[in-house]
């Protein structure tokens, strides 16, 4: 036995354990003990591997978001450096750096949103107040950007006069993700309905658009996971994420499924007595 201890010592971070074919319960209880704290630190081990490999994509990621909209500012500035340019040029340079600091703006905004959340800084006031008033007001917001699109809007209005017990900025700002989401990836329709269980209001929001793997299904609420279409807008990929954790922050749930073509999420929110 003092060869295997050996032997683990020296090769300690494989899957060696101690055998042990001699009687005794003490020896026994050792042996297992042991084998335990070696597959503990195992777990823990591939743990960590995973934290390092999500940390690096997480400051990828940070760095191409931060990165894209600074190299066309850097740009364009430096066309406006050019006394040639005409007046139509000039406004229309102006124009894109403008957009492109309002993107880097709030790419800086949603990682600080983040912090706040994971780090328990953010307090939320709890109300009550009607979840489908609140979502026809932020979709009406941007009746526009849908049209736009040519993306049709349903909203089902079943449950729309329950209410729900939540901080209201940050279930706007569920609200808010959810719908940019839908006019990101949406091709043709945008179905937005209330359901109701025993506990919960659900919020269920349905689109069609980009397939999902089983595999992108399952870690679509992460924060180091982002689809990569999703990065050619300047977009950060993180909204889903955010719904997420004030979901969560609030007592309730998320859920996501991909069935037949169509995307859908639902939200769990506490129902107010």
């Amino acid at each position: 036995m003092n060869r295997q201890l050996q032997k683990i010592i020296n090769q300690f971070g494989t899957n060696e354990q101690l055998r042990n074919n001699l009687p005794g319960k003490e020896l026994n209880s050792f042996v297992a003990n042991v084998n335990h704290l070696i597959s503990l630190f195992k777990k823990e081990e591939q743990h960590t591997i995973r934290q390092n490999i999500e940390f690096r994509q997480e400051i990828t990621n940070v760095s191409h978001d931060i990165r894209t909209p600074l190299t066309s500012i850097k740009g364009f500035s430096e066309l406006l450096l050019d006394p040639q340019l005409s007046s139509s040029e000039r406004n229309e340079y102006l124009k894109i750096i403008q957009k492109k600091t309002d993107t880097l703006l709030g790419t800086v905004n949603t990682f600080y949103e983040i912090s706040q959340l994971e780090s328990g800084d953010t307090v939320l006031c709890f109300e009550t107040f009607s979840l489908g008033e609140l979502v026809v007001e932020t979709i009406l917001t941007f009746q526009a950007d849908f049209e736009k699109k040519e993306i049709n809007v349903k909203i089902k209005e079943d449950n729309f006069e329950k209410t729900i017990l939540a901080d209201k900025k940050a279930t706007e700002r569920i609200i808010l993700n959810i719908i940019q989401n839908a006019l990101r990836y949406s091709h043709n329709f945008f179905e937005i309905s209330i359901q109701e269980n025993e506990r919960s209001l659900v919020l269920e929001a349905k689109n069609d658009g980009q397939s999902i793997s089983s595999a992108e299904l399952s870690k679509i609420f992460d924060r180091s996971y982002t689809i990569d279409q999703s990065r050619r807008d300047g977009q950060t990929g993180l909204g889903l994420y955010i719904v997420k954790a004030i979901a969560e922050k609030q007592g309730g749930a998320t859920q996501a499924t991909f069935e037949n073509g169509i995307f859908s999420l639902a939200i769990y929110f506490q129902k107010s007595q």
